[in-house]
């Protein structure tokens, strides 16, 4: 079942990325990359986002996934293999960002990320936003995983970005119109 996630869920959030994070430590081959969140961090992500779900399995937290308004950081070059999306980008009344998601371990490759981004995405078309778009880091480890995952939703480059603070990180700007005609 999904519903929309509750502050009140941040502590089972955080866990659930957490499990995450102890299986990439076993398996970076995968190259996929989780930061810690605490509950706190989980609530603050939560009350900012414009969509935040909840996959429950037996009435336990197995899935979240977010959409955020888009950002713009002043430590990121963003070099836009799609310039006309620039702006898109920067409206934040017509695109969003996926900004997290979190499948339990032991729920994988069941479809609880693919139901959880298709009510996401029905919720946001709702709302009237045009555009999704999903940062991946690229280097210095690519994450495959959600490289995958973006890619298997139609997602299209839009950008490639670097950090002036961190020569070493990069990230991939992917984008998926989510209105036809656009």
């Amino acid at each position: 079942m999904i519903r929309s996630a509750k502050i009140a869920d941040a502590q089972a959030i955080s866990q659930l990325i957490f499990n995450n994070l102890k299986i990439q430590k076993k398996d970076k081959s995968t190259g996929f990359l989780r930061y810690k969140r605490s509950p706190q961090k989980v609530k603050k992500i939560i009350n900012k986002s414009i969509v935040a779900l909840v996959y429950l399995d037996n009435n336990k937290i197995v899935g979240f996934m977010n959409a955020y308004p888009t950002i713009k950081y002043k430590n990121k070059k963003y070099n836009w293999q799609l310039p006309k999306l620039k702006n898109k980008y920067y409206n934040k009344q017509e695109s969003t960002v996926v900004y997290l998601g979190a499948i339990d371990p032991n729920h994988l490759r069941q479809g609880i990320g693919s139901q959880l981004y298709q009510q996401m995405v029905n919720s946001l078309k709702n709302q009237g936003y045009n555009y999704l778009f999903a940062s991946i880091t690229s280097k210095p480890v690519k994450n495959k995983a959600s490289l995958g995952f973006v890619r298997s939703k139609g997602f299209k480059i839009a950008a490639t970005v670097t950090y002036t603070k961190k020569p070493n990180k990069e990230e991939t700007l992917f984008v998926k119109k989510l209105k036809i005609g656009m």
